[in-house]
């Protein structure tokens, strides 16, 4: 992975200078929404077994839902590939707010000196 960056920065330094590209944080994302995925089928067939989603297998009605019943190559999704997409869409918007805002715990600040510190004065730190 660290070839990849490297090579990817020198192949491309305006993009990875914007932090865009290969970068193990991009990673890092891609294994958690690959993650979701798996957890979000697996939960989907639990609640499919157990009848709690309502007409699962119901084919949603274009004149109700307009575009949003068709899939792709004209075909029409069910009420439980409809509840998929909306959790997937969920985690993705949320995926693009964390990358752009992060949470406090998500990134370590600039200033640190060490790993550890979650501390504002690093005088304070090195004590």
């Amino acid at each position: 992975m660290s070839n990849a960056i490297v090579e990817f920065a020198a192949t491309n330094p305006e993009l990875a200078s914007r932090g865009l590209g290969v970068t193990t944080n991009a990673e890092r994302w891609n294994g958690r929404h690959a993650m979701f995925g798996m957890f979000f089928m697996a939960f989907t067939a639990y609640l499919k077994g157990h009848g709690l989603i309502p007409d699962a297998d119901k084919v949603l009605d274009p004149a109700q839902w307009g575009p949003l019943a068709y899939g792709g190559f004209g075909t029409q999704i069910t009420n439980e590939r409809a509840i998929i997409l909306i959790a997937h869409v969920h985690v993705l918007f949320v995926s693009v707010i964390a990358a752009f805002a992060p949470l406090g715990f998500q990134v370590l600040p600039s200033y640190s000196p060490c790993a550890l510190c979650i501390t504002q004065d690093a005088a304070v730190c090195m004590q």
